[in-house]
């Protein structure tokens, strides 16, 4: 049996009221090993060195797929007779979906088109990384709509030396995603506001091709994240590289279009990231670690830098930009030093910290000021321990910090919430938030398709968002990541896990999104609850509860005793009131 169909157990697995149903184009079965299969180019340049071949799958010889070498621009492979049109392969939950496999001599960025015939339906918004080297890995796409008739199918990558395997080309439909999409007083978003939180999701420019979708509102993704959160923070676009690749040069389009999105949907945005050491510009000369000064800076002139790209940033975004992480991950994971061996740390000091907070507070004084970092969520914990002594050292020091970040990229099993929440507890006597950036919870692939795995992963989350309810210094907790089809789990892991999120691969909710949605909810109902006996006096704590018809339910009730109510739509004190 095609490994295809493993995927489709596990989501079946996990939501009982998702329904999702595939039809196969391609598995390239029956063709012989050596076969070749058309290719075109869009512009008719001669394609003559490039080639599409069927072979045996370099993972399994027993399987055939089809290995692509092209070696012009715009060549695609050209898949013939499949039955279908461009109106076949669009809808709200249709997806065209293929597995990828690439050698490890392949370059992994590339941007993938795709067409019905001659009219295209979906295009990468630039080259974004398309999948780890040497593993199979299934890649989702929804399609723009279009009204070409061809039964012919192309697709491949825009380079001059690509080298990949491709089999199993599908078209999934998703008839159900598990809840009501359309139901906005049901979402994670609504209670949250209810709760007077923010509830956060990280999104990037691979993700769905979500920079180039986030106008359309027929798009799976965009309407996710704008109809379930209330903030949005951008998962790469708005790093340093991104921002300033050029001495000098700042690049603000992509990120831009991300505020505005968030404006368009009442969302907020947290600026992700200011200072870190990591997806550093090549002209800054920080080398793969982020250590080496290259470019022989001195420590003035690396404090220039620094004020110039903050200020900039900073202040292009001022009143529109909610908080910012101003410094990401300075604390060492070696458990005998504070800092991180940065070139930020290397060349100016443990005072770069101090100089970008400050830099940060002048170009937006109404901006919130974090500092964030990974393994430091459970107090106890050795890093965890130094990150607060760190702070509270910034504080002591009149650094103008608000609050701390906890990236909180956990695994299964690994919550402890009392640890969570002295931790909370203990920055709140520094004056300080303290929030949830960058949550995933991930499961090792030997559980995939477990619904015990998913529910024991739901528990996990109810857990990290009722210590969040609990600390009114938690004002924000956000998701790292739009679907387990987009996490940087599986790759940062080595594949030994994955599915970390509350979507799955199609954005079928899981057991973690109904996990997350009633945490609110149930505190939302309390708090509502509480708002009501504050309000009445003592001789009004009990009522009459009738029935929309108002035959009576229950006479003389306490309030409290109200929202143990079934589900339903009821008369209380001559007024009516739905209990959910």
């Amino acid at each position: 049996m095609k490994k295809l169909f493993t995927l489709l157990l596990s989501l079946c697995a996990f939501s009982a009221s998702a329904s999702v149903e595939e039809r196969m184009l391609q598995d390239f079965e029956s063709y012989q090993v050596g076969d070749a299969v058309d290719m075109w180019n869009i512009y008719n340049s001669d394609i003559s060195t490039s080639s599409a071949i069927v072979a045996a799958d370099p993972k399994d010889a027993s399987n055939k797929v089809l290995h692509i070498k092209s070696r012009s621009w715009n060549t695609l492979v050209a898949l013939h007779d499949l039955g279908i049109t461009a109106a076949d392969l669009t809808g709200e939950g249709r997806f065209l979906v293929f597995d990828l496999y690439r050698p490890s001599s392949d370059g992994a960025y590339k941007q993938l088109m795709i067409y019905c015939g001659d009219k295209r339906v979906y295009i990468d918004g630039s080259f974004v990384s398309q999948c780890p080297p040497e593993r199979w890995t299934t890649k989702c796409y929804q399609l723009d709509a279009s009204t070409g008739e061809s039964g012919t199918l192309c697709l491949g990558f825009n380079s001059t030396d690509a080298e990949y395997y491709i089999d199993n080309v599908r078209i999934v439909d998703v008839a159900d995603f598990g809840y009501d999409r359309s139901d906005a007083e049901n979402s994670i978003r609504h209670y949250a506001e209810q709760c007077g939180k923010n509830i956060g999701i990280a999104v990037a420019t691979g993700d769905a091709n979500f920079f180039s979708a986030m106008n359309d509102d027929s798009k799976v993704i965009t309407q996710t994240v704008s109809s379930q959160f209330n903030m949005i923070v951008a998962g790469n676009e708005m790093k340093f590289d991104a921002m300033e690749p050029e001495q000098g040069n700042f690049k603000f389009e992509t990120a831009d279009k991300l505020v505005a999105f968030a404006e368009q949907h009442q969302m907020k945005v947290r600026g992700h990231t200011l200072v870190w050491h990591s997806q550093l510009p090549g002209w800054l000369g920080a080398g793969s670690e982020g250590a080496s000064n290259n470019n022989n800076y001195t420590r003035d002139e690396l404090l220039k830098i620094m004020e110039n790209h903050i200020t900039t940033i900073v202040s292009h975004y001022k009143g529109r930009v909610h908080e910012w992480d101003v410094v990401n991950e300075c604390v060492s994971d070696n458990s005998t030093q504070t800092l991180r061996n940065s070139i930020w740390q290397k060349v100016i000091g443990e005072s770069f910290i101090d100089s970008a907070f400050v830099y940060a507070r002048r170009a937006d004084p109404d901006a919130k000021l974090y500092i964030n970092d990974y393994s430091v969520e459970f107090a106890g914990n050795n890093k965890a321990d130094r990150y607060y002594n760190l702070v509270k050292k910034l504080v002591a020091r009149g650094v103008p910090i608000d609050g701390v970040g906890l990236q909180a990229h956990l695994y299964q099993g690994s919550v402890d919430s009392a640890k969570l929440d002295r931790n909370m507890k203990r920055y709140a006597e520094l004056g300080l938030n303290c929030i949830i950036t960058e949550l995933d919870i991930s499961l090792p692939t030997s559980q995939f398709g477990s619904q015990t795995a998913y529910e024991k992963q739901a528990a996990d989350y109810r857990k990290i968002v009722n210590v969040t309810l609990n600390n009114a210094n938690s004002p924000s907790l956000l998701i790292w990541g739009s679907s387990d089809a987009y996490s940087w789990i599986p790759g940062s892991t080595n594949y030994t896990r994955g599915e970390p999120l509350l979507f799955d691969t199609y954005f079928c909710a899981k057991p973690a999104y109904y996990a997350v949605r009633d945490a609110y909810s149930a505190r939302a109902t309390t708090m509502a609850l509480e708002e009501v006996l504050n309000a009445v006096p003592s001789e009004s704590l009990y009522v009459d509860v009738y029935n929309i018809l108002g035959q009576p339910v229950r006479l003389h009730m306490h309030r409290s005793q109200i929202y143990s109510l079934p589900q339903g739509t009821y008369i209380i004190d001559g007024k009516v009131m739905n209990i959910r």
